[in-house]
């Protein structure tokens, strides 16, 4: 199995190559728990929309994986 840094590598190639820039390294979270690999995301992009008006977008998921 490949190990935290190999997978948040990976992650940061494949955000890379589609051009998405609001979520960070920072954002992701890896975590092994005996034969399971827990794998989230969590981050907030806010836009300036009108004056003192901002869209929020906030994300958060976890995954499992069988980490054998």
């Amino acid at each position: 199995s490949k190990s935290s840094r190999e997978i948040l590598s990976t992650i940061e190639k494949r955000l890379d190559i589609n051009n998405v820039s609001s979520v960070k390294a920072d954002d992701i979270f890896i975590e092994k728990l005996g034969g399971t690999m827990i794998i989230s995301a969590e981050y907030e992009v806010r836009e300036p929309m009108l004056g003192n008006v901002e869209s929020v977008v906030s994300f958060n998921k976890s995954v499992e994986v069988d980490a054998r």
